[in-house]
């Protein structure tokens, strides 16, 4: 199958960044991987964009359990005394609350926000239906906010 070398390159960007948070060290490999499998199907998939992340969300599963990883994103944030005011320290307060969701809440809410696929993209690349979506995305916000309320008391108390 051939697409214009356009599309191709959006979605190459796309893949790269969805793969590299999980895998930076595999993820032009992985990138390169999924784009060929989607330019060998011989059928054009109803959604070629859902198709390539479904296909390189079985590829970093596999990765991991070759390599008998768990899948720890948890990012440290460097600057518990100054608060939550910079940008910087916002973004690691982020980052630190994307964290410690499951992988299964983590995926639903990176390809829906960070992604911004449909709700229904979403549930043909996980495989799951429509309500399971709504479900983890309610859980995974719930759970951010916990986290970065819990960020917040923590950065609210100063060293005396």
């Amino acid at each position: 199958m051939t697409y214009p070398q356009a599309q191709l390159a959006d979605w190459r960007g796309e893949l790269y960044h969805f793969i590299h948070r999980q895998l930076p060290q595999e993820a032009e490999d992985l990138t390169h991987e999924t784009l060929l499998v989607l330019l060998k199907q011989e059928r054009a998939p109803d959604n070629p964009r859902a198709f390539l992340f479904t296909v390189a969300r079985r590829r970093i599963a596999d990765v991991l359990r070759e390599k008998y990883r768990t899948f720890d994103p948890v990012v440290d944030v460097v600057s518990k005394t100054t608060g939550i005011a910079t940008r910087e320290a916002r973004q690691d307060a982020i980052d630190q609350a994307l964290g410690v969701l499951p992988a299964n809440l983590f995926w639903t809410f990176a390809l829906r926000h960070g992604l911004e696929f449909s709700l229904d993209e979403v549930a043909e690349i996980l495989d799951v239906n429509r309500s399971t979506v709504n479900a983890r995305l309610k859980k995974a916000r719930e759970l951010m906010q916990s986290q970065l309320d819990g960020h917040v008391a923590k950065d609210e108390v100063k060293p005396r």
